[in-house]
């Protein structure tokens, strides 16, 4: 059941950063779903602030939306990608698999 969202943390006393994922369904964690729900956190405390009903959702001017699928508020993803032993002839090192250049390792 949807209720008021806390207040957003403060980084360095400056404005809060709040993300609104926006979804076309929203899978709850008894597996149930929803269509159309929204999932408010704050960057700052990495805390959920609102998960339901996008209709329900808190009025909070956030500093990014994104429009997704679907979204499951509090998964984590916490899988690996085992490579073996990476030395300095590594085909994965030199490919750029590891490294800065490849944005999806930051995603």
């Amino acid at each position: 059941e949807p209720h008021a969202a806390p207040e957003p943390a403060r980084r360095g006393g400056g404005a809060p950063y709040v993300t609104r994922v926006d979804a076309k369904t929203m899978i709850l964690g008894d597996g149930t779903s929803t269509p159309s729900g929204s999932v408010i956190f704050d960057q700052a405390s990495g805390q959920i602030l609102y998960a339901g009903p996008a209709t329900d959702a808190p009025s909070m001017q956030p500093n990014a939306t994104i429009a997704v699928e679907a979204v499951m508020p509090g998964l984590w993803d916490c899988h690996t990608h085992f490579m073996g032993a990476l030395g300095p002839d590594s085909a994965f090192r030199d490919s750029g698999y590891m490294s800065a250049s490849y944005p999806d390792n930051y995603m």
